[in-house]
């Protein structure tokens, strides 16, 4: 996200010329990160630090990470609560009766059938008029716009 809000990147007027910085600083980013996990496998660094790695200390790791993306995520369900309620609802139905099922499916590819399955419902509301009135802010709810 920090890449693609760089101040100094929106400087650049010309779209195509800010997309190839844009992707060439993304490219730069995955080299990067890429190299230190190879450092760390082959260094096995990695095992030795896995020792100390426990449910009960990734806990709030996890935890934190979450509230960190709270505000980025969770009022734009409120802005489109036509399609941001009925993921948010299928995520956490699917999510946790795929572990009370035992449907592995489920387990690795709840996020990605959820994202399926609303993108599907937002174009039935797209391509049945729910927005053809709507104000200009809505706009960016449609199927069509996104």
């Amino acid at each position: 996200m920090a890449i693609i809000q760089d101040s100094s990147l929106a400087a650049i007027p010309d779209d195509h010329k800010r997309f190839l910085h844009t992707m060439k600083a993304i490219q730069g980013a995955l080299i990067v990160s890429s190299s230190i996990q190879i450092i760390l496998g082959y260094s096995q660094l990695w095992g030795i630090f896995f020792r100390f790695f426990s449910p009960l200390g990734m806990a709030p790791v996890v935890a934190l990470l979450g509230f960190g993306l709270f505000e980025r995520g969770f009022p734009v369900v409120g802005r489109c609560v036509d399609v941001g309620l009925p993921m948010l609802i299928l995520f956490v139905v699917l999510s946790q009766n795929a572990q009370i099922r035992d449907i592995p499916i489920l387990e690795r590819f709840s996020l990605f059938i959820c994202i399926a399955v609303v993108w599907a419902y937002a174009q039935i509301l797209t391509a049945g008029g729910a927005y053809k009135h709507s104000r200009k802010g809505l706009l960016s709810h449609r199927a069509s716009g996104i």
